[in-house]
């Protein structure tokens, strides 16, 4: 399968928000790039930190969050994105090199709906933005809420 077979770009009427958060910004990028070409408006942050600024006034649907960030880790930044109204609402997807049983039990707990190892499977991408995209038809009326 080509990368243009499996990219199924929403269309410009549903633009779901996706927060894409890695301290490496080679891959925050393609991640970034990804989803961008799958139709989804995109933000970038590369610390937990930023993350939590950028979140609060771009409300994402979505974050796909590393979890080995220095400072603040992808468990930590999560447990305190769940703490704000746009964070709990969001779908956030643990993105990592680590793929064991405990990994994801600990993602789990952490408050991650998602756990993705990297290399991430571009069909997992194009499902999530798929998913998201008609969970952002139903509840558009939400996102007038939240960004008031």
């Amino acid at each position: 399968m080509t990368f243009s077979n499996a990219v199924s770009p929403l269309g410009s009427a549903i633009r779901p928000r996706v927060l894409v958060v890695d301290d490496n910004r080679e891959c925050a990028r393609m991640m970034a790039t990804l989803v961008d070409l799958m139709g989804a408006e995109v933000r970038i942050a590369h610390t937990g930190r930023d993350a939590l600024e950028i979140g609060a006034p771009f409300a994402p649907d979505c974050v796909i969050l590393d979890i080995s960030m220095p400072a603040l880790d992808g468990y930590d930044t999560c447990r305190r994105l769940r703490s704000h109204d746009w964070g709990a609402a969001a779908m956030v997807v643990a993105l990592t090199g680590w793929g064991r049983p405990c990994d994801k039990d600990k993602a789990h707990a952490a408050g991650f709906d998602a756990h993705w190892v990297k290399p991430v499977d571009i069909h997992q991408v194009r499902d999530l933005m798929n998913s998201l995209g008609k969970v952002h038809q139903k509840n558009d009326s939400r996102r007038s809420v939240v960004m008031s």
